[in-house]
């Protein structure tokens, strides 16, 4: 995080940063996202099938999951490939599809299976830190586990009313709205559905006693 602004260290040589209007990767439209009164500080691609934020999001994905053998590179040829378009597709990767690319092998593939099949469990508060939905972090996806408990409870309580994690403490009207979009959206609805489909399971949360 930015702590201050050191201005006596300044020259003025400096330069004003010019913003980009247009993605560098895929030309979309470059936006500042609007929260609940102002806009964000950071500016965002508006293009929903940039390939950089598609490939960043797997590695997030990846990432909460803890499957440490798929690194950057790794799901980048894969995406290559062919083998995944989405990370829902991870978990329908088999030895066979892995072993014959080149600078891979058998042994390799079947590290790589083993640890994807050892993560297909995780627990809702990861699990909806690893959706990437806006504002929901690893802190605001815990405290909607642990009022929720279960996946299937939040989403038949959020897509019927938004108002249902305005009452959760340290989650706002603009966190609130983001949860609420993500899952009444039907692109999002399908994705959770292929993950089910591919044998992922959302483990049940209980709040610990006191």
């Amino acid at each position: 995080k930015v702590v201050e602004v050191l201005v006596k260290m300044r020259s003025g040589k400096e330069k004003n940063i010019k913003i980009l209007t247009v993605c560098p990767v895929c030309g979309g439209k470059v936006e500042k996202k609007e929260l609940s009164m102002d806009a964000s500080v950071a500016y965002y691609c508006t293009n929903k099938k940039c390939p950089a934020k598609n490939e960043r999001y797997l590695e997030h994905f990846v990432s909460v999951f803890e499957i440490y053998e798929l690194g950057p590179k790794i799901l980048r040829r894969f995406k290559d490939e062919g083998l995944i378009t989405d990370a829902a597709d991870i978990f329908t990767l088999s030895k066979e599809d892995i072993a014959p690319l080149e600078r891979f092998g058998e042994k390799s593939a079947e590290n790589i299976i083993e640890e994807i099949n050892n993560k297909k469990k995780i627990s809702l508060s990861r699990f909806l830190w690893a959706l990437g939905i806006l504002h929901v972090g690893e802190e605001t996806a815990r405290d909607l586990a642990f009022h929720f408990g279960t996946l299937e409870k939040l989403m038949t309580s959020i897509r019927s009313n938004i108002e249902d994690t305005d009452n959760i403490e340290n989650i706002g009207p603009a966190v609130s709205k983001s949860i609420y979009e993500f899952f009444n959206n039907k692109n999002n609805l399908n994705f959770l559905k292929k993950l089910e489909k591919n044998g992922v399971v959302v483990e049940k949360m209980e709040r610990p006693k006191a």
